[in-house]
């Protein structure tokens, strides 16, 4: 009895790890595709097709766009990232999570970045996104206000 519950978590150890990686290789191309789109400022896009129904739903297409604006303004282009933690999650209630932790670099500075991915059929899409950064308390000059909010 124990041999066969030892085998039966091993096996659901194993395929939640082939699934977790899968899931880590499929989370690359998203983020680099969104740090594209971010440097060329078409943050719709991203909103469209990066974004997950939750996140949509949760925040208006103004709402995310002037977050992103925001950032853009304050930390520039997005230059170069490397990973530095990771968390999936698994639920029988909600959808399976994944979070990628980046230290990252900008033109004006560095920050952390926060993605958290769920999976749409055979695509992550990013259900929340955030930066943390010094150069993000930074209050814009009067006439840049328009641009940045």
């Amino acid at each position: 009895m124990r041999l066969r519950l030892l085998l039966f978590l091993t096996l659901a150890l194993t395929l939640t790890a082939c699934g977790f990686s899968k899931k880590l290789e499929k989370s690359g191309p998203v983020v680099a595709e969104f740090h594209a789109l971010f440097n060329d400022q078409d943050f719709d896009t991203i909103y469209d097709t990066l974004t997950s129904e939750e996140l949509r739903a949760s925040q208006p297409r103004d709402k995310f766009v002037a977050v992103l604006k925001k950032i853009r303004y304050h930390m520039g282009a997005f230059k170069a990232a490397s990973r530095s933690g990771y968390n999936f999650r698994t639920s029988i209630d909600e959808a399976n999570t994944l979070s990628l932790t980046y230290n990252a670099q900008f033109a004006n500075g560095e920050g952390i970045e926060r993605f958290t991915f769920v999976e749409s059929g055979e695509k992550l899409l990013i259900s929340a996104y955030n930066v943390n950064s010094q150069a993000l308390l930074i209050e814009p000059k009067e006439n840049d206000l328009e641009i940045a909010i």
